[in-house]
């Protein structure tokens, strides 16, 4: 199975990970790690590098999710898990991460890329604009 850790500035991987368990139910395997104040890059790398060997050493593949492609969370990961098999994926949403629990257990471990191209399209997929003004709002505005 497939050990997930959330990297995002502040509390939004500890929420993300909080409302993925309302969504799906309590969750094995799924750790947040936050950047708070003035955490360095070390730091935060440190971290990382604990949690991933904590999984490793229970037997799980290892994937991060970060909030921002190249930010301080992202940039972390690299530095944590170079030389490891893990993957790193930047703009986690609720989306992506509900897909990756509920299919986790399901995937090879020569599936992985796959199975995270499909998350990253399905956390592309999730995002939708909508005007709440109504058709004959929009037209009474247009008739000046």
């Amino acid at each position: 199975m497939i050990a997930v850790i959330l990297i995002s500035h502040s509390d939004f991987a500890a929420s993300l990970k909080k409302a993925s368990e309302m969504v799906y139910g309590p969750q094995e395997a799924l750790a947040a790690i936050g950047l708070y104040g003035d955490a360095g890059l070390e730091s935060l790398a440190a971290e990382i590098r604990a949690q991933y060997d904590a999984f490793a050493a229970e037997g799980y593949q290892v994937i991060c999710l970060t909030d921002l492609p190249h930010a301080t969370p992202y940039n972390a990961a690299l530095i944590a898990l170079d030389g490891t098999d893990s993957r790193i994926v930047s703009g986690m949403n609720l989306p992506m991460l509900v897909q990756i629990l509920s299919e986790r257990e399901d995937v090879e471990p020569d599936g992985i890329d796959e199975f995270l191209e499909s998350a990253a399209e399905t956390a592309k997929e999730s995002i939708e604009v909508c005007s709440t003004v109504s058709a004959d709002e929009e037209e009474e505005e247009d008739d000046f």
